[in-house]
């Protein structure tokens, strides 16, 4: 008999001076594969291996596609976009923002208001006049500031003497009103009235932001 052992089943055929092994078939059962407490067939545990290179292949690709490179130039892209878009709003868009500043602030020789207008638009504005009054509670002026200019481009900031009010001789411990109009003809468009009123007095110094209503062209 050869060295090499055959491989499968055999059973014992033949005379027993003559005999003779014969394969036998396995039936499914015998070919069932026992993985823990389950059996699965050997179809089975082919497509099983399959599978798992499968998903081992998609993975190195994956792997390969989401790298910390890519991470990274997606990241400058996103922010890229989005500076981008909002260049474009702020400075081509065409659009009336206007936006005034106001800083109260208590000192040693009384109190001081300070007014600063800002054109945040894409286009001018004309005709453009701030007044400002502190007054007391009750109404009483205590010292007041007009400011006109015939226009402010875009983007342009504005501040000056005219903007600015020194009130003394005032006690300190007493609230007080700062009342801020705008009149201004925003591009393509009317005359613009905006009014706002600030109660100041407990705080040594208070800041404040108005907004003039938007208007998009």
């Amino acid at each position: 008999m050869d060295d090499e052992e055959p491989e499968g089943m055999y059973s014992l055929v033949g005379s027993p001076d003559d005999p003779q092994l014969s394969e036998e078939e396995l039936s499914d059962e015998d070919r069932d594969v026992d993985i823990g407490e389950r059996s699965f067939t050997e179809e089975e545990v082919e497509l099983a291996h399959e599978t798992l290179e499968k998903v081992r292949e998609v993975t190195r690709r994956v792997t390969t596609i989401i790298s910390p490179a890519n991470v990274v130039v997606a990241s400058l892209f996103m922010a890229f976009l989005l500076f981008s878009t909002f260049a474009l709003v702020f400075w081509a868009v065409p659009r009336d923002a206007i936006t005034v500043d106001v800083v109260y602030m208590q000192s040693g020789p009384g109190q001081v208001v300070l007014v600063e207008v800002h054109n945040l638009g894409t286009k001018p504005i004309s005709d453009v006049t701030i007044e400002v009054k502190f007054t007391q509670l009750d109404g009483e002026v205590l010292n007041s500031t007009r400011f006109h200019r015939s226009e402010i481009p875009a983007h342009t900031s504005v501040a000056g003497d005219d903007l600015e009010l020194l009130i003394e001789g005032v006690t300190v411990w007493a609230n007080y009103h700062i009342l801020v109009t705008l009149e201004y003809d925003y591009y393509g468009g009317s005359g613009e009235f905006e009014s706002w009123n600030h109660t100041v007095g407990d705080w040594t110094t208070e800041t404040f932001k108005d907004k003039a209503d938007r208007h998009w062209f």
